[in-house]
This record gives structure tokens, C-alpha cells and sequence, in this order.
């Protein structure tokens, strides 16, 4: 199995999960996927949920800015913790959790003042 990032087994869901994944791709080819599922594909469940659960602008959606979204959260989540953020989103480098972590929003940076 290939995993992103050079690792050789998934962070999350854990070890139930491996075994799955294991059992399915010892049923295909070398080169084929595992669930059939193509990115366009998965932008379009993506999108149709987000639609019917009223989220706005769910056409604009996409896999990558599903991503980012996770991990702006996580990030605020966390206290911009890079390290815990860089575990969440599987990067290798922490330079590639930077984006998350570096600048607070204005309303961010309103609320410290505020607090302080």
C-alpha cells in the first residue's frame, strides 16, 4: 500500500482500519484503486452534501479546500500548535503546516487584544 508522504501505514483510523484496507487491496490488481472512487467523483458527494446541508457557496467546494478548512480548524483548534496540526494533516514537513499556523485572523488578533 502506498501512503502519502513516503509513510508506510495510515495515522488515523488506526489499526482496524489497515487490516481493511489490507484484506481489499490483496483482492486487486498493482496499479488499480482500492474503491474505484476518482477525485471528480469524490468532489461531487463532496458537493452534494454540503448542498443539502445548506452550506453556502457548496458549489465551489473541493477536495483540496476541504482540506484546507481542516486544517484552518484544527489550527485554531489546537492554538496553532505546529506540531499537533502537522500530526492531523499527515505532513512530512512542518514548513507544509506553516500555512495553518503562521498569521492570526484580524478578528483573531481583536479578540487577544480584548482578552488581554
Amino acid at each position: 500500500m502506498r501512503f502519502k508522504g513516503g509513510k508506510t501505514e495510515p495515522d488515523y483510523p488506526g489499526k482496524k482500519w489497515l487490516m481493511l484496507a489490507q484484506k481489499l487491496a490483496s483482492r486487486v490488481q498493482r496499479g488499480e484503486r482500492i474503491i474505484p472512487l476518482s477525485e471528480q467523483h469524490g468532489t461531487n458527494i463532496l458537493r452534494k452534501y454540503a448542498r443539502l446541508a445548506g452550506v453556502p457557496n457548496w458549489d465551489r467546494l473541493h477536495n483540496h479546500r476541504q482540506r484546507a478548512c481542516f486544517g484552518t480548524f484544527w489550527a485554531r483548534k489546537t492554538g496553532r500548535d505546529p506540531w499537533k496540526v502537522q500530526s492531523l494533516m499527515g505532513h512530512k514537513d512542518l514548513r507544509a503546516t506553516a500555512v495553518y499556523v503562521e498569521e492570526l485572523s484580524l478578528e483573531e488578533k481583536k479578540q487577544l487584544l480584548d482578552e488581554s
